[in-house]
């Protein structure tokens, strides 16, 4: 019987599961490449896992931020707590005193300056210091740090 027969005689041939199998026995070779339903399947579970993943990249993202902001503001502060240690309980008049002293204090200068998606501006004197960090992203973001490493954060 050729092939033309059996599919005309057995119709229901082409919607079994096994249909690769007759057509491989029909044609003397293997199909190749994937059915639509096959791809279609594929596309859907990385579709759900990129869906699960993705929102907890923004989380990671947002983690460093604050962390990074965090011990920045801290850094600068317990920084100008050792100076007034050292210094007669008189805090820096201003950022160079940290960074100029030997040994610094501190080995950069963040303030006026946008760092890590936050802008800087830091507040000297004798009497004491306010360093504030507002995230250029969301300007209502708004840490600071004041004399006394009182940390306030949003």
């Amino acid at each position: 019987m050729s092939a033309a027969k059996v599919l005309f005689l057995h119709p229901a041939v082409l919607s079994c599961r096994k249909s690769e199998q007759i057509v491989q026995m029909l044609t003397g070779r293997r199909p190749r490449g994937f059915t639509l339903v096959e791809v279609v399947m594929v596309l859907v579970i990385v579709g759900l896992l990129a869906a699960i993943v993705l929102p907890q990249f923004g989380a990671i993202h947002d983690e460093g931020s604050e962390v990074f902001v965090r011990e920045t503001l801290e850094g600068i502060a317990t920084a100008a707590e050792r100076y007034a240690v050292k210094n007669n309980n008189q805090y820096p008049s201003s950022m160079n005193a940290l960074l100029l002293a030997v040994p610094p204090y501190i080995s950069q200068n963040p303030c006026g300056t946008v760092t890590g998606g936050y802008s800087f501006t830091c507040t000297m004197s004798v009497a004491g210091y306010s360093i504030t960090a507002m995230s250029v992203q969301h300007p209502t973001e708004i840490w600071s740090v004041t004399t006394g490493l009182a940390l306030t954060k949003p």
